[in-house]
């Protein structure tokens, strides 16, 4: 199972910044420059949901967008520098009940705080600079181990650490482009429309795109996905939001990731992991909505 999986330190110092909705407009042609037109070595993750515009930028990036707002746009921008370390598993990834509690437990072991960005082909590990050779020789000797995804040690919650779990009701679906030239001027024309205008006044709003140098991933509403037509490649499942709350500056612990993995690992849930900076988000497929609910309620409620 395991053969396949490449991984690759990325270039890139990256840094996770939040911008207030309120000012989100004065930021939109910056954006739209990074979302559509970015440089062949940039890296750029993008989310909004309805509390939040998160993103995470390249150096570079962040300086344009720093250049191109206005003076009055206050961008929050976390003090750490991150770093990435990616492995690419292929489409298939997604499917692979285990992965992420695999991949990031032993990081939590070495206590390696991280943020995790699942994409349709690969997972994004990101780490602090300071520990990204530790982290690397940490998951290069896990995949040489030739691991089972099944076969991992659940880590122990904090138990004061207040955790809670807030589902979106917004149908989700995961695609991808295979790269930006694929990005037809009306597929360009619809996310302009979708992202900037449209506004769903009955679900959740819960929009996410990240383009690190494989595939570009989108998690978007599965009616917009729709309009695509071929343009995309499609998950064949619809997939439901979990928002995990907890405490800190970031909304995130380096317990949280491996934890709340592997208790869904453990029920046989798929997952799809998405941090930001308020926030983590667990996407699971939607009929296994209930049951991961129930499983992470079950075992916090229990501490």
């Amino acid at each position: 199972m395991t053969s396949g999986l490449e991984i690759t330190v990325l270039p890139h110092r990256i840094f996770m910044v939040r911008v207030d909705k309120e000012m989100l407009g004065f930021c939109t042609k910056a954006l739209l420059r990074l979302l559509f037109y970015p440089d062949s070595s940039s890296f750029f993750s993008y989310t909004e949901t309805d509390d939040e515009t998160s993103l995470f930028l390249n150096e570079e990036s962040l300086m344009y967008m720093k250049e191109n707002i206005g003076s009055h746009v206050d961008l929050v921008q976390s003090p750490e520098c991150w770093r990435a370390v990616q492995i690419f598993e292929g489409a298939s990834s997604i499917d692979l009940t285990g992965l992420v509690a695999s991949l990031s437990a032993p990081l939590t072991r070495l206590g390696i705080e991280m943020v995790y960005l699942s994409t349709f082909e690969s997972d994004l590990i990101l780490v602090s600079e300071e520990n990204l050779e530790k982290a690397s020789t940490c998951l290069r000797e896990r995949i040489a181990q030739n691991p089972d995804f099944k076969a991992f040690k659940q880590e122990t919650a904090n138990e004061e650490q207040m955790i809670l779990f807030s589902p979106l009701n917004a149908k989700l679906a995961l695609v991808a482009f295979k790269s930006m030239a694929e990005m037809k001027h009306s597929a360009v024309a619809l996310l302009e429309q979708f992202l900037f205008y449209k506004k769903s006044e009955s679900q959740n709003r819960f929009f996410s795109f990240t383009a690190p140098p494989t595939a570009i991933t989108m998690v978007i509403e599965h009616e917009v996905a729709s309009m695509f037509g071929d343009a995309l490649n499609v998950h064949a499942d619809r997939w439901s939001a979990i928002q995990v709350l907890g405490e800190g500056s970031t909304g995130f612990s380096e317990t949280n990731v491996s934890t709340l993995s592997a208790i869904l690992a453990e029920a046989g849930i798929s997952i799809y992991y998405l941090s930001t900076f308020n926030s983590d988000f667990i996407l699971v497929p939607e009929k296994q909505m209930e049951s991961a609910l129930t499983c992470l309620n079950a075992k916090f409620k229990s501490q």
